[in-house]
């Protein structure tokens, strides 16, 4: 039996998190219609894919306005339409508004994902922002980064994730080096990388601040404290920290952010904004993406604050009054800690599989993401994608978690967390 409704949900390549955004549309009564702009997906963006009964899976060949026709005859009653991950995002702003739907529009599209057009959006609030130049000249990049006379310099992709393509540069021979290697290589959406974006290295605390948004009013969801470690040129997650009212710069960091937000357009749906706090206290945008945080167990918030970004997305586009409501009271207070811990391979070889007896025996596993299967190539990690997985920690007790923390890691010392051959 094929079931038929006048108003569909359509999300544009929904991995990653905004794969449970299908089940939350049909919680409220809505099937999902899905759009496929990558033509080759990796194994977990095909389980992602799998994951979900869609009504259909349209896949983009970069014909808009035959997707539009499409979208037209077939789905007249469109509720929303709504970007998944970074590649998704313009295609969104290009039919929610062409759709006359909650949209964010097409104005400032490119701002929300060229970090440069970014960072000069958010100069152009008056906000404070970390100083870039783009260029494909060497020269250029060499003779910026010898006006701001501060090292190391950061050379990175003007729209990548993860970490991908990005690389620090201790003196000016580095820096001439990596910039040849970065130009006219891909980033991670295949792009060409056309241009460098050139910055000096901020040194602080950085946090991930998300956000959804409805009719321009901003909704602060979730905090995460994010730890870093250096790889050769590059920095790799290790861990991120949920926190929220407790964290001393709870106040700086969502006012600035909702001003980010504003100054790059985004009135509708979710939002991942990465910042560094200085050591004087100072907020600075890194980044932010127009779609939700990658990666992410939103069970973890579910169970530490109440609800989860999954759900408030689908309320602000579906059920408005609701969420508007949402605004008007206290946040809650956090009933667990958790933590997300990016696994960190430092070998090389066949995976045959992981200890899961080992992980699923610490006092606070709560899940893992693993990207791995056996037979796998296991690489020393150097960005977010080659990391083996993710691991997901909650409890009551931070101490359990720090405490688990450090067997992690001392289990990957000990090349006891991935089994090789």
């Amino acid at each position: 039996m094929r079931r038929l409704r006048r108003h569909v949900c359509v999300i544009i390549d929904a991995y990653s998190t905004t794969r449970q955004l299908g089940p939350a549309f049909a919680g409220l009564g809505y099937d999902t219609v899905h759009v496929q702009t990558l033509r080759e997906l990796s194994d977990q963006q095909r389980d992602a894919l799998g994951s979900y009964s869609f009504v259909e899976n349209i896949l983009f060949d970069g014909n808009l306005p035959g997707l539009i026709d499409h979208l037209a005859r077939h789905y007249p009653g469109m509720k929303c339409i709504v970007p998944g991950i970074e590649s998704g995002v313009t295609l969104a702003d290009q039919l929610s508004e062409h759709f006359k739907l909650r949209s964010n529009g097409t104005a400032k599209s490119p701002a929300r994902r060229d970090k440069y057009a970014m960072a000069d959006a958010v100069r152009r609030a008056g906000l404070p922002a970390i100083p870039c130049l783009k260029t494909a000249d060497a020269q250029d990049a060499l003779a910026w980064a010898r006006e701001q006379g501060v090292w190391p310099i950061v050379l990175k992709p003007k729209s990548s994730s993860g970490t991908f393509g990005f690389n620090i540069c201790q003196d000016e021979v580095e820096l001439l080096t990596t910039f040849a290697r970065l130009l006219n290589s891909k980033d991670i959406f295949e792009d060409v990388v056309d241009e460098v974006l050139v910055q000096p290295l901020v040194l602080g605390q950085e946090y991930a601040v998300n956000f959804v948004s409805c009719q321009g009013r901003h909704l602060v969801t979730d905090i995460w404290r994010t730890d870093k470690s250096r790889r050769g040129q590059s920095k790799v997650y290790e861990k991120e920290t949920l926190v929220l009212q407790d964290d001393p710069h709870f106040e700086a960091m969502t006012g600035y952010v909702a001003k980010v937000l504003d100054a790059l357009g985004i009135a509708f749906g979710p939002s991942h904004t990465e910042v560094m706090v200085t050591p004087k206290g100072e907020v600075l945008l890194i980044e932010t993406a127009a779609r939700m945080m990658g990666a992410l167990d939103v069970s973890m918030i579910t169970e530490a604050y109440g609800y989860d970004p999954v759900q408030l997305t689908a309320e602000a586009y579906l059920i408005e009054d609701r969420f508007l409501e949402r605004l008007q009271t206290p946040l809650p207070q956090r009933r667990r800690h958790a933590c997300m811990v990016q696994m960190l391979s430092s070998s090389r070889g066949t995976l045959k599989g992981f200890d899961l007896d080992r992980l699923q025996g610490l006092p606070s596993f709560h899940g893992a993401d693993l990207f791995l299967k056996a037979g796998d190539a296991l690489v020393p990690t150097i960005d977010s994608y080659t990391s083996p997985g993710l691991i997901f920690l909650s409890h009551p007790d931070p101490k359990v978690i720090d405490l688990d923390y450090q067997t992690l890691r001392e289990l990957e010392r000990a090349q006891a967390l991935y089994l090789t051959e």
